[in-house]
């Protein structure tokens, strides 16, 4: 786990494990007047993050980090294909069947995401 100024994009401090114990001791050593001029936190999906980072910087917008959201969007679409596939009776002679089998790769999200 990391933490970095993103004004600046200079790397402040990187802590030795991602364990919710330990991350909270650690912002807890910065003072409450400091935590609460922290503007934005970058999490990722981890429930756990998401309970406690409220509480450590109360004035913070919360932001999941985009490479999970991309990864929750591609494994969507890809359950939606699978399920549809499944849903067609006749796979044998169902063209969308043999497109969907053997095209599966255009179902995917390829495209970065730039700022």
């Amino acid at each position: 786990m990391f933490y970095a100024d993103g004004e600046a994009h200079q790397l402040i401090e990187i802590l030795p494990d991602r364990l919710s114990k330990n991350i909270k001791e650690h912002f807890l050593g910065y003072s409450l007047h400091n935590r609460r001029q922290v503007e934005y936190v970058i999490i990722d999906l981890n429930a756990n993050y998401g309970q406690f980072v409220r509480g450590l910087f109360p004035n913070a917008k919360i932001i999941i980090d985009r490479f999970h959201i991309v990864q929750r969007v591609a494994q969507a679409l890809t359950g939606q294909r699978v399920a549809d596939q499944h849903s067609i009776e006749d796979k044998r002679y169902s063209r969308e069947y043999a497109i969907m089998k053997s095209q599966w790769r255009l179902f995917r999200w390829r495209k970065r995401i730039d700022n």
